[in-house]
C-alpha cells in the first residue's frame, strides 16, 4: 500500500504534468479542454494536500467545492477562495 506522502507526491506530479499540457492547449486555442483540465489540476492538488496535511489514506470525490471546503478545515486561506475556485466544477463534473 502506498503511504500518504507517496500518494501526495504522485498526485502533485500528475497535476504539474497536466499544467504543462493545459498551457500548451491554451496556446492552441482549445479553451474547453483547458477548462476541463484546470478542474483536474485543482482536484489533484487538493487531494495531494489532503494526503500530506490531513494524513488521509483515501480521498474520494471530484468536486472542487467539496475538496476546497474540506481543505479549508485546516487552512483558512482556502475558505476565502472557495467561491472562486468552485467554478471549476462547472467545467468538469457535468461532462462526466
Amino acid at each position: 500500500m502506498i503511504k500518504g506522502t507517496e500518494k501526495a507526491k504522485r498526485w502533485l506530479k500528475q497535476a504539474m504534468e497536466d499544467l504543462k499540457w493545459a498551457k500548451y492547449l491554451l496556446k492552441e486555442g482549445a479553451y474547453y479542454l483547458v477548462c476541463s483540465l484546470s478542474q483536474q489540476i485543482a482536484e489533484k492538488i487538493f487531494k495531494s494536500l489532503s494526503f500530506t496535511t490531513k494524513g488521509e489514506e483515501i480521498v474520494i470525490g471530484h468536486s472542487i467545492h467539496k475538496l476546497c471546503k474540506w481543505t479549508g478545515e485546516f487552512e483558512e486561506k482556502f475558505n476565502e477562495k472557495l467561491k472562486v475556485w468552485s467554478i471549476l466544477d462547472t467545467y468538469y463534473i457535468p461532462n462526466r
